[in-house]
């Protein structure tokens, strides 16, 4: 064996340490096992190359790590409730089992065609969410703004502005919010009870009654009451 494939033996065995015992890739530990026994069993780099190319030993690499990082994800998501951010990598994982894969570029084809398809998909599930969380400074000052003592001279003056402010929300809804969102997603509709589902509900950290009277407040301030 010379020096040149010796280094290559040692690349390969590097390359098998990073999976090796982790339960999160075990088809990339066992691909990468595959890779090293073929470099390290070889009479040269030609026959090894041959091996490789053969055996698809370079896509079997590459098809195991997918399936272990989308397995991986799959199984994350699942456990957060986020039934739409799980769907890619449960397609994908579909794609992998229905398909046999000997070439690296068509598997990244593959995996990027599908995450791209989703993106969309996932965007429009959160861009309710999104909107709320913006609007929670802006809605929190108009609820005490309008809760505060003031002297009576002033109330008209107050309930003058929270008029105004009303309308800009409800101006902002329905002609910058709702056209922006049909831009990319044409049929969008504001889902509002998906909001209390685990995927939404999880990231709001208050308690059910608080986040009942901010939805309340939202919907008023987008004229949707």
């Amino acid at each position: 064996m010379d020096q040149r494939h010796s280094e290559y033996v040692e690349y390969y065995r590097a390359r098998l340490a990073k999976y090796e015992g982790n339960r999160l890739f075990p088809h990339s530990e066992a691909a990468g096992r595959a890779m090293l026994e073929a470099i390290a069993t070889a009479r040269d780099l030609e026959e090894f190359g041959e091996r490789v190319h053969g055996l698809h030993l370079n896509v079997n690499c590459a098809v195991a790590l997918v399936r272990d990082t989308y397995t991986a994800w799959a199984k994350l998501y699942e456990e957060l409730g986020e039934t739409v951010r799980l769907q890619p990598n449960l397609e994908i994982l579909r794609n992998l089992d229905a398909n046999e894969y000997t070439d690296v570029m068509d598997l990244n084809t593959m995996v990027t065609d599908v995450e791209t398809k989703w993106q969309l998909r996932i965007a429009e599930d959160e861009t309710l969410r999104e909107e709320l969380w913006g609007d929670l400074k802006i809605i929190e000052d108009t609820v005490e703004y309008e809760e505060a003592e003031v002297p009576e001279s002033w109330r008209p003056e107050r309930a003058e502005s929270l008029r105004n402010e009303l309308c800009r929300g409800r101006e902002h809804w329905e002609k910058l919010t709702i056209p922006e969102a049909r831009k990319f997603f044409p049929d969008y509709e504001p889902a509002w009870d998906e909001l209390w589902q685990d995927r939404h509900r999880r990231l709001f950290p208050v308690p059910d009654e608080s986040l009942r009277r901010r939805i309340a407040d939202h919907r008023r301030r987008a004229g949707v009451e």
